[in-house]
């Protein structure tokens, strides 16, 4: 199938989604387009050889709307230069127009008693139902996830999303479901539209499994950010293509984002909506330091001041400086770099509301850890497993989630 021919200023509709509108070409770039439509309100980049659009041509007779005058008329002829004569004399430009044609279509069929079945349409209504419940700020926008939820985990869930941006630090007790309720806040703010670009930074060892959880558990599709799907988006968009405008939703390894400090650069350029950290005690920054690589791969993303969420063990049981730096990398504002944590604490002001630290004992009904001592009977039998485990791992895989299965 030949590719065909977009330029920017084209416009066009979307086959499968005839409720974006008529969209309008900005740009192009290699095998994508980015599609502007103004009725739904957002910029979409699509292929360019996808058969899903449609182009919306300027013929005679077509209505349109002058996009300086908001003036309504109908194109009357094209000129041999390729401006359009209108109806009211005018003559203009392509792109100082903006076509009417689904408007018109829809006008047209109602006219003529071209309706839809009932049934359709109150399947529509029903949708449209379930949306408004899945969206509001109840705990409808909770729910649909497969997992089996905690009163802690709703309330945790509901208290940080109550803010706007949402910057919450949530470091319950291992075991109780940190990560649940991170998704459960990343999935409210994407039904609700307030997030576009989200991005999960997570130990390398932890990539594969957020990736699982997100699916499985919330339907929620991310795409894993390592070198060979990095290197993909060079060889098909170009060395200087950032990533993140081609994966909007994407997992990444902290090691990876210290290792290529352009990725951070990138992530900041993109915009990222939504910035998830596991394990982000591993972010350090000693007092009258710049902070050690992980801290600073993380601080300039989450400066842009959108929603940011941090996942901790228990900071207070490691370090209370660290702790008081994570209040730092999340409200800057309310903690000052001339304030030292010792004359906040002096102070006995109380925490802005963007912490929850849930322990097994505040919420009870849980049983106690205990931990399984494991004999090792015959450690050369554990040797052999040890060496058959990393003769296998070491072997050649097709991909970094092959290379982490069992």
């Amino acid at each position: 199938m030949s590719e065909p021919s977009w330029n920017i200023g084209d416009y066009l509709t979307h086959r499968f989604n005839p409720e974006l509108g008529i969209g309008r070409v900005t740009s192009r770039d290699g095998r994508a387009i980015v599609v502007e439509f103004p009725r739904a309100g957002t910029t979409l980049r699509l292929a360019a050889d996808t058969d899903a659009l449609l182009a919306v041509d300027l013929s005679p007779g077509r209505p349109v709307r002058i996009t300086a005058t908001l003036e309504d008329t109908t194109i009357a002829a094209r000129l041999p230069d390729g401006r359009l004569q209108l109806a009211n004399g005018q003559i203009a430009a392509s792109h100082q127009l903006w076509p009417r044609e689904l408007e018109g279509a829809l006008l047209e069929r109602l006219a003529l008693g071209d309706l839809d079945d009932v049934e359709d349409f109150l399947t529509r209504v029903d949708i449209l139902r379930l949306l408004d419940l899945r969206e509001a700020d109840g705990l409808g926008s909770f729910l649909g996830g497969r997992v089996r939820l905690f009163p802690h985990q709703l309330h945790v869930a509901e208290r940080a999303s109550a803010a706007d941006p949402v910057r919450w630090l949530l470091a319950d007790e291992v075991g109780l479901g940190k990560t649940i309720e991170a998704a459960l806040i990343l999935n409210r703010l994407v039904h609700a539209g307030k997030v576009e670009r989200c991005l999960v930074v997570a130990p390398d060892a932890l990539t594969v499994q957020w990736l699982g959880e997100l699916w499985r558990k919330y339907h929620q599709v991310f795409t894993l950010l390592d070198a060979q799907r990095l290197a993909d988006v060079a060889r098909d968009f170009g060395p200087d293509f950032n990533p993140f405008d081609v994966h909007r939703r994407a997992i990444i390894a902290l090691e990876l984002l210290v290792e290529r400090p352009q990725l951070t650069d990138q992530a900041v350029r993109a915009g990222i909506d939504l910035l998830v950290v596991d394990e982000a005690q591993r972010l350090r920054r000693p007092a009258h330091h710049p902070g050690e690589p992980g801290w600073r791969a993380i601080a300039p993303i989450a400066g842009l001041g959108r929603h940011v969420l941090l996942l901790s063990a228990t900071p207070l049981e490691d370090d209370a400086h660290g702790f008081f730096r994570l209040l730092q990398l999340l409200r800057p504002a309310e903690f000052p770099e001339d304030v030292s944590f010792e004359a906040r604490l002096a102070l006995a002001t109380p925490l802005p509301p963007c912490t929850s630290s849930t322990r097994r004992t505040d919420i009870g009904g849980l049983p106690p850890r205990v931990g399984i001592p494991i004999a090792l009977d015959d450690p050369a039998s554990w040797r052999v497993h040890h060496d058959v485990e990393v003769a296998v791992r070491s072997a050649p895989t097709p991909h970094a989630v092959a290379w982490r299965l069992p």
